[in-house]
């Protein structure tokens, strides 16, 4: 019975692709778009708005919540070198449905956590599963089915995350405030079931070549095209400089942004402006990071990508200074736009990188083990800044630092450019 299933459902999506008019790549881009919109329950942008029930309800102070925070996603970053193995062997499609299953079962667990222990395990589970294996495998999946237009696939899948990202905080909140919180994670939870299992049953497909197609939709490529496009496995990628500089950027970046996401409530408060405020601005950071990916991606089909690198940098810079000024008025709208279009030119920047550089072939891999710098990355941020404050009472400090090292990440960003001996 269960063969018999799984060749209806092959059947079906092997109908539906044929049928399309076009290349199939752009189903699957959709589709990838959706799966990275499901992210949003592990993601700091929706932890975070659980920031102050969290510490109310199971009585916790800022420590030991971003302490937390940051040891759950500390873990959680050490599986992702097996997820991206799992996925080079299995194909994203099995992986991803597995993901999917437990993702929205942790939402639902997460609703009865009762101390600081259980909070722990359900951040863990929450950024192993969302952040960091379903936002990897999302992202993997453009790769499998664009290559020349990578950059603007990944605009456009990243435009419709970063939609959620301004309007998905400010729904939660609401959410919280009408039905408590707990049941808001139940909901989540059944979410990300009903928008993603249908879709990996039916239509989800790992490759074009399963289909009949080839990546870009074109019909031939040169011999030396297709070996560029196959790249590097991961042991000839940790030899290259450029890997190490942007898997360096990646990790520091993710600390910066999540630190910043998952505190945006203190901060604002801190700053003597309200919760409202604060998710208010979060809004419009999701509307510049759409508009900056969207601008990115295409960017990214036609300029050198550790140049469009430095100039996100640039504008992290510039948001951390207006963070520092936060009581200033007009700073809380600077801040925003200036990270939220930082974030998103660097995000679709450097997803489109890895494929680029590097090929598909072994892309699980290499990007699992960039990920686990990722997602280990950003565990230190919230937690780096709960602590400052608890201690001096302030946030200025870290925020300084924070654009020190946006600094230095400027000046080594000059040498990741592609590397020379890129097809193996």
């Amino acid at each position: 019975m269960a063969d018999t299933n799984r060749t209806v459902r092959l059947l079906a999506g092997t109908l539906l692709a044929t049928r399309i008019p076009f290349y199939y790549g752009w189903v699957m881009l959709l589709v990838a778009m959706m799966a990275q919109i499901t992210t949003f329950p592990g993601q700091t942008v929706g932890v975070s708005v659980f920031n102050v029930s969290f510490r109310e309800s199971l009585q916790l102070n800022h420590g030991q919540l971003t302490g937390a925070y940051m040891l759950g996603s500390f873990l959680a970053s050490l599986p992702m070198l097996l997820i991206g193995a799992m996925m080079d062997r299995f194909g994203i499609r099995w992986v991803m449905t597995v993901v999917v299953i437990f993702l929205g079962g942790v939402c639902i667990l997460t609703s009865q956590v009762n101390g600081l222990v259980t909070l722990f395990g359900a951040f863990f589970l929450l950024r192993l599963l969302g952040q960091g294996a379903l936002s990897l495998l999302a992202s993997n999946t453009l790769a499998m089915w664009f290559h020349d237009r990578l950059g603007t696939a990944t605009g456009i899948m990243a435009f419709g995350w970063a939609g959620v990202t301004s309007i998905g905080p400010f729904l939660t909140l609401l959410a919280i405030k009408a039905f408590e919180w707990r049941s808001t994670w139940c909901v989540l939870g059944l979410l990300v079931w009903a928008s993603m299992l249908p879709l990996l049953a039916f239509v989800f497909r790992n490759r074009p070549e399963e289909i009949g197609q080839h990546v870009d939709g074109v019909t031939k490529r040169p011999d030396e095209h297709v070996a560029s496009i196959e790249g590097m496995t991961l042991r000839s990628a940790l030899r290259t400089r450029a890997f190490w500089i942007v898997c360096a950027m990646s990790a520091m970046t993710g600390m910066i942004g999540t630190g910043i996401l998952f505190n945006v409530i203190p901060l604002f408060q801190a700053a003597g402006r309200t919760d409202f405020q604060a998710i208010g601005a979060i809004a419009l950071f999701g509307i510049c990071l759409a508009v900056a990916q969207l601008i990115g991606g295409i960017l990214a089909d036609r300029f050198a990508l550790h140049r469009l690198l430095v100039l996100g940098l640039t504008g992290y810079v510039i948001g951390l200074g207006c963070l520092v000024w936060l009581h200033l008025p007009g700073m809380a709208h600077a801040f925003a736009v200036a990270i939220g279009s930082a974030e998103g030119l660097l995000q679709v920047t450097s997803a489109t990188l890895w494929a680029r550089y590097f090929g598909r072939a072994h892309l699980g891999k290499i990007r699992g083990s960039v990920w686990m710098g990722i997602v280990a990355g950003s565990s230190m941020g919230p937690f780096v800044m709960g602590i400052t404050y608890d201690h001096v009472g302030r946030y200025d400090s870290i925020l300084w630092l924070f654009m020190a090292v946006a600094f230095v990440l400027i000046v080594a960003m000059k040498f990741a450019t592609t590397p020379r001996n890129r097809i193996e």
